[in-house]
């Protein structure tokens, strides 16, 4: 028995669905359908400026699609009816459970922590590679826009995630606004007495080590003011690195060790300390404690923070004392910054090597226990509860519990996400997080959106001589061979389609129109003609509908 004949090629298929379809991962078909989904998430946007000027700042905006919100788990709920009844929803999630924004200021002033969302912009080689913008910031809500594909790779929908957050802050944000509105105010509580906080997370290369650079900058020039020779502060700067804990201060990295005292309270044995008068020579330090940090190329950023970086800047009592030399009285003003390592996907770890694998998911363990601690700390201080702070079970989380057990402290949560539609997932997961760091319970509002299909730009297809209408037939009557066949109009029957035209004979038309075997040939042979025309336009267009799939899918 002959084997069967190999299936045509692409090229040479002729239907409506010519390309074999193949699985590709989620994010590539991303990025294959940019079009789409980039049309989509425009819609949505504008859709979000105009609730924004009719509805108030206090509510969250919603889709620009009729709204299905999905129940995790399971299928989508009904369409909302009436527009009353979903907007007492939308109010309802900005006030019980909005993360620390302005709407909640007596909320966010009994937790004492405010939560930030900075997204950082598209770099170049980013947008080089096909990737896209899936994330948009508007006054107190950051959205993720989530792009799908149905399982036969054809079908595709968008998933809007939307978080209350604080402080929402754009690609085009600096440093600055985000230090006047989040770090500011824990610099005066510091420098009233008080202890403040301030975390980054974030996934690696979302701009975190960026982002402290500046608050680095500003706490300086705020807790150090030139010109005050009165104020002084002794920093302390060293990384944790899994479980253990390595001095950034000192030239070779000098290991410290962990240990409780009879009241239970973590010290930082051999930690050593510099003290300052000046901003310039406190950046000055800080710049060369940073440079020691562990960092490696990783999958997503070529220059990634390998071990998260604790750096506590202490107020001295008073200048009689000299440099923070002199006995303080606790408790310290002090603060406490915190450059976590950025989390991973396991995508990013699959060139690493046995080491890069282990530091991730050392990272990972540390940024969960800290996830709960501060849960567990916002639930205390809400007075919902009085719950044991799980900071012993890292290394990360035992260092910081200063920050955990003193009554009059403050914190900022700033997550840091990429635009980029690879990282969506990522910052989809870093914004849950913070929200449930920062509040209750993490606000979201989803909504579901179909995506038509964006198509390459196509020349028109020719109609076809057999599908004209009785207008159409008499027009072409008139165009066809710079008007020769115009004269023919009165005799041609007015009830003649493109049908009926297609299928008279040369002889046909001379009988029936009176006119002379050549003419009769030559209307005979334009009309084939423009039927030949008519069908080449039609191949040229499935021509590049299939060009455009084989590009999409390799």
């Amino acid at each position: 028995v002959s084997a069967p004949p190999p299936p045509p090629p692409p090229e040479a298929a002729d239907s409506d669905d010519p390309v074999t379809r193949q699985m590709i991962d989620k994010r590539q078909c991303r990025r294959n359908n940019r079009e789409s989904f980039v049309a989509a998430i425009a819609e949505w946007r504008a859709e979000l400026q105009e609730r924004a000027a009719r509805a108030p700042l206090s509510s969250l905006p919603s889709s620009s699609v009729p709204a299905r919100r999905e129940a995790r788990g399971s299928g989508p709920l009904p369409l909302a009816r009436e527009a009353s009844a979903e907007d007492a929803v939308r109010r309802s999630l900005a006030a019980e459970g909005a993360c620390g924004g302005q709407q909640q200021g007596s909320a966010a002033e009994k937790r004492r922590v405010l939560v930030v969302a900075r997204k950082r912009p598209l770099f170049e080689h980013e947008a080089a590679r096909g990737e896209f913008d899936a994330l948009s910031m508007s006054p107190g809500v950051a959205a993720v826009h989530v792009c799908h594909m149905a399982p036969d790779l054809k079908g595709m929908f968008m998933r809007h995630h939307e978080f209350g957050v604080g402080l929402a802050l754009g690609e085009s944000s600096t440093n600055g606004e985000l230090c006047a509105s989040a770090i500011v105010p824990l610099l005066e509580h510091v420098a009233a007495g008080g202890a403040s906080t301030a975390f980054m997370y974030g996934q690696t290369g979302s701009g975190k080590t960026h982002t402290m650079a500046g608050i680095e900058q500003v706490a300086a020039a705020t807790l150090l003011p030139a010109g005050c020779a009165a104020a002084s502060a002794r920093l302390q700067y060293f990384e944790v690195r899994g479980d253990r804990c390595v001095d950034l201060l000192v030239e070779r990295g000098k290991e410290l060790m962990l240990a409780n005292d009879a009241s239970g309270v973590t010290h930082v044995l051999g930690l050593s300390s510099a003290d300052f008068t000046s901003s310039s020579e406190l950046l000055a330090a800080l710049a060369t404690a940073k440079s020691r940090r562990a960092t490696h190329a990783t999958g997503a950023n070529a220059v990634s923070s390998r071990s998260h970086a604790v750096c506590t800047i202490e107020l001295c009592s008073s200048a009689a004392d000299g440099p923070c030399a002199g006995k303080r009285r606790p408790p310290a003003a002090v603060l406490t910054l915190v450059d976590c390592a950025g989390s991973e996907r396991k995508e990013d770890s699959a060139t690493h090597n046995s080491d890069r694998r282990k530091e991730g998911a050392e990272i990972n363990a540390s940024l969960h226990v800290l996830q709960e601690c501060m849960r567990q700390w916002v639930a205390t201080e809400a007075g919902r509860q009085q719950v044991h702070i799980p900071f012993r079970q890292s290394a990360l989380t035992r260092v910081l519990a200063n920050s955990f057990t003193r009554s009059d402290t403050r914190m900022a949560v700033i997550g840091t996400v990429s635009p980029a539609s690879t990282d969506a997932e990522h910052s989809l997961a870093t914004l849950r997080v913070v929200c449930q760091i920062g509040a209750e319970s993490g606000v979201t509002r989803e909504t579901r959106q179909a995506v038509k299909s964006v198509g390459p730009p196509l020349e028109p297809v020719r109609p076809s001589p057999k599908t004209y209408d009785v207008a159409a037939v008499r027009g072409w009557l008139a165009r066809a061979c710079s008007g020769a066949f115009a004269p023919l109009l009165p005799v041609v029957s007015p009830s003649l389609d493109g049908r009926g035209l297609m299928k008279l004979s040369a002889k046909q038309m001379a009988s029936i129109w009176g006119v002379s075997e050549e003419i009769a040939n030559a209307i005979f042979s334009e009309l084939r003609a423009e039927a030949r025309r008519a069908e080449e336009s039609q191949k040229a267009r499935r021509a590049g509908m299939r060009a455009h799939e084989r590009k999409k899918f390799g």
